[in-house]
């Protein structure tokens, strides 16, 4: 699980079912997910909006992988995350093609790779999982 920048931590203890309703996965078109709070959750008369989030990458062999982020496309019913049952279920490729819900719930991060090794062939995948002021900022750094 990937927590949206915004998510206080405290708070997401207390009250996670209810914390769900504001996050969001915008960028997920560029392969960047960006993972942010819709508004801000303090108890206060004033909404605020949050430009800040927090993002996932991975590339292999200098080529971006579109990362699901979507836990359930993974998991499918085990909604405790401990059986991966429908990355046991079906191949990397019907997982990529799954439509992928990016709000009201809490995002995951993985890089979908089917890879066949040959010889002295290898195969580097690298993950960076980090932080942005804005979207703009991320995505002019990719």
């Amino acid at each position: 699980q990937i927590l949206p920048y915004g998510t206080p931590n405290t708070l997401f203890k207390e009250m996670s079912n209810l914390l769900r309703s504001w996050m969001d996965v915008y960028n997920l078109e560029n392969d960047v997910p960006f993972f942010k709070m819709r508004s801000t959750t303090s108890d206060s008369a004033e909404v605020g909006i949050l430009d800040k989030g927090n993002f996932y990458l991975s590339f292999a062999n200098e080529q971006l992988i579109s990362p699901i982020v979507d836990g359930e496309i993974i998991f499918g019913h085990d909604t405790s995350m401990s059986t991966p049952v429908s990355f046991q279920e079906h191949s990397i490729d019907e997982l990529k093609q799954k439509a992928q819900i990016t709000a009201n719930k809490i995002p995951v991060g993985f890089s979908p790779v089917a890879f066949d090794l040959k010889g002295d062939d290898t195969f580097v995948l690298r993950t960076i999982i980090g932080h942005a002021n804005d979207l703009e900022q991320l995505n002019g750094k990719v």
